[in-house]
């Protein structure tokens, strides 16, 4: 609000510097300490409308034309809603920025699993992020969830994103992974379905 453009200049950055700082403290915390989750039935669709509505005017204001694809029969899941928006979060700005120079659009798809979850919890949903941007390079590849790796400058992020996305996933009895190649990047989480007994009462 600062009269003065140069004053006002000045204080945008101040401003902006400050929202970084507060951005790598949220994300330092949130990785050391976590959250206990409330777990319970998720309408994964409900999720996915909500986090995509939170990018959408970014999406649009970049040029990147996004998609939501979501099966007539997509089951509910076991999990905390808040946590599985911050992993889709992280997906989507994750896509964002790899489009930054090559690329534009974003496929979101959820249906359920074409086979039985790794983690002997049977039955799951399967949640996909594709993006026609630039390849991961193979040897990025196998770092992309370790805590502070990251390919990205130092204002755009620190690392932990994906780090934090693998943990609340595996918290969940789920598995995150990406493919990455010529014809784009998938990431894709996979999540058990709702324990009726568990939630039962």
């Amino acid at each position: 609000d600062a009269a003065d453009a140069r004053a006002a200049e000045r204080l945008g950055a101040i401003v902006d510097a400050v929202d970084r700082c507060r951005k790598i403290v949220g994300d330092l915390l949130s990785f050391a300490r976590g959250r206990p989750s409330r777990r319970g039935p998720v309408a994964l669709g409900d999720v996915l409308r909500a986090t995509l509505d939170l990018r959408a005017g970014e999406l649009e204001g970049r040029g990147i034309a996004w998609t939501l694809d979501l099966d007539p029969g997509l089951p509910e899941v076991s999990a905390d809603g808040h946590q599985l928006q911050q992993v889709f979060l992280n997906i989507l700005l994750n896509a964002e920025q790899a489009l930054h120079d090559a690329g534009s659009t974003v496929r979101v798809r959820a249906a359920p699993a074409p086979d039985p979850l790794a983690s002997g919890l049977g039955a799951g949903v399967e949640v996909s992020f594709w993006n026609d941007g630039p390849a991961i390079p193979p040897e990025v590849v196998p770092h992309i969830f370790e805590p502070f790796f990251t390919t990205k400058t130092e204002d755009q992020g620190t690392g932990l994103g994906l780090a934090i996305s693998l943990r609340i996933v595996r918290e969940h009895g789920g598995e995150i992974g990406v493919e990455s190649g010529a014809e784009g990047t998938t990431f894709t989480v996979r999540l058990p379905l709702v324990d009726a007994e568990a939630f039962a009462g």
